[in-house]
């Protein structure tokens, strides 16, 4: 399942004392896809290309161990795709979506 539309005023956040919660609005355009296009959607709405440029890779690899994180906390057997996988698809969409810079 995607968003559709992750830039950063659909995400609301909430700091408390054991951590940050995330709460993410607007899912009117939600739809089944490829989970790395709206991470680089993301990415790409809400920084500038130098911050892209060094931190691109890191903030992938954040988001999957997270993803892997939360598939562990609700007991699922398989995350679906590998870290190498991700990346590969991370990349692909990412040069997609880095054009329109």
């Amino acid at each position: 399942m995607q968003h559709g539309d992750s830039w950063h005023n659909n995400f609301i956040f909430h700091r408390a004392r054991n951590g940050v919660r995330v709460a993410v609005v607007d899912w009117q355009v939600s739809y089944y896809g490829s989970g790395p296009s709206d991470l680089c959607y993301l990415i790409y709405s809400s920084t500038t290309s130098h911050f892209r440029m060094a931190h691109g890779e890191s903030l992938a690899k954040a988001y999957f161990e997270n993803y892997v994180a939360a598939l562990e906390d609700l007991q699922a057997t398989e995350t679906g795709v590998t870290y190498d996988e991700f990346l590969e698809e991370f990349k692909r969409v990412s040069k997609l979506i880095y054009t329109l810079d």
